[in-house]
């Protein structure tokens, strides 16, 4: 498996502002696809449980597409 780390795009506009210090390092978080996007239709949101945090950036996000609509398993988690 492929392993990489990187931000979360967008947390200051979203739940994660919020929640952020109450996540203990190594909890999953989950990642969807959002190709509704009007921004950009290979958009990945990032959840930890039903709490939205943020985005993958936009130069990950394409990556991240590719695996998760070929219904590869993809794992993720807080570091």
């Amino acid at each position: 498996m492929t392993a990489f780390n990187t931000k979360i795009a967008g947390i200051n506009l979203h739940d994660g502002q919020h929640i952020l210090q109450s996540i203990a390092i190594d909890s999953p978080l989950i990642l969807k696809r959002e190709p509704t996007n009007p921004v950009d239709t290979d958009a990945v949101e990032v959840y930890y449980k039903t709490y939205k945090l943020g985005y993958v950036p936009a130069y990950r996000a394409k990556t991240i597409t590719r695996i998760l609509d070929r219904g590869q398993p993809i794992g993720a988690k807080l570091i």
